[in-house]
């Protein structure tokens, strides 16, 4: 693999649209929120929720930007794009912690 496809690879996640910080603050916040109701039946709190929407749609926005243009979705996309990712999260933490 050379630079330029590694650089493409890794940025993949990092494509900002036209949201901005806040907007991706609020929209994670309320991902988190969502994927928690989907996946435990409640919310983690605030802050939790943050985290999970921040690292869900960095998941969800890497795993679709291999189909999709991430770029150009707008809120809506960035919303469906964290909480896919937030719940893809909450899985894979919910198996690992039924294994232990």
């Amino acid at each position: 693999m050379d630079v330029t496809a590694a650089t493409e690879f890794l940025a993949r996640s990092t494509t900002l649209t036209s949201v901005g910080w806040i907007g991706y603050i609020v929209i994670r916040a309320i991902a988190g929120w969502i994927a928690g109701k989907i996946v435990k039946g409640s919310g983690s709190g605030i802050l939790m929720n943050i985290v999970i929407g921040i690292v869900g749609a960095l998941i969800g926005g890497f795993l679709l930007s291999f189909w999709f243009n991430t770029a150009a979705g707008g809120w809506w996309f960035t919303l469906l794009t964290a909480i896919l990712g937030a719940v893809i999260l909450l899985w894979v933490v919910g198996l690992v912690q039924r294994k232990t």
